[in-house]
């Protein structure tokens, strides 16, 4: 045998024995069927430290159903728009813009009418007055907000 044809029976030997170390020894069969999912009880992700934003709960008894996030402010020209849109998002178990509780979604900021605007995936446009509808929403972040 020259050193070739020694080198290769040596891998072919050492990758046998990889393969049947790790599907028999190391009970790891893949030959049987899957071992089913364990499912533990959910626990939600920890609230950062800087995290200021407002928790708004819906349902008490759901720990889920909820939205963070910041209140309008009462007057509409404290709004501070990028590209005359805020990302907004509904409080729990609330509809606004045609939309259901915890949706989030980019709004149109019509400052002359104080309205908010959004244009649905149906190519609707649902408008509503600013006043009626910052009770219902909420901004998920800071930036626009003027400070």
């Amino acid at each position: 045998m020259d050193k070739n044809q020694k080198v290769g029976t040596a891998l072919i030997l050492g990758g046998v024995g990889v393969v049947f170390y790790g599907l028999f020894l190391e009970n790891k069969n893949i030959f049987s069927s899957a071992e089913k999912p364990e499912y533990s009880e959910y626990v939600p992700a920890p609230i950062l430290l800087n995290d200021d934003r407002k928790v708004y709960q819906g349902n008490p008894s759901d720990p889920t159903d909820i939205i963070r996030g910041y209140d309008l402010p009462s007057d509409i020209n404290k709004l501070l728009p990028t590209n005359s849109k805020i990302l907004i998002a509904t409080k729990p178990n609330v509809t606004a813009f045609g939309q259901g509780g915890r949706s989030a979604f980019d709004v149109t900021v019509d400052f002359a009418n104080k309205k908010l605007s959004f244009k649905g995936n149906d190519n609707k446009t649902y408008s509503e007055n600013y006043d009626s509808v910052k009770s219902k929403i909420v901004i998920t972040d800071k930036k626009y907000i003027k400070q």
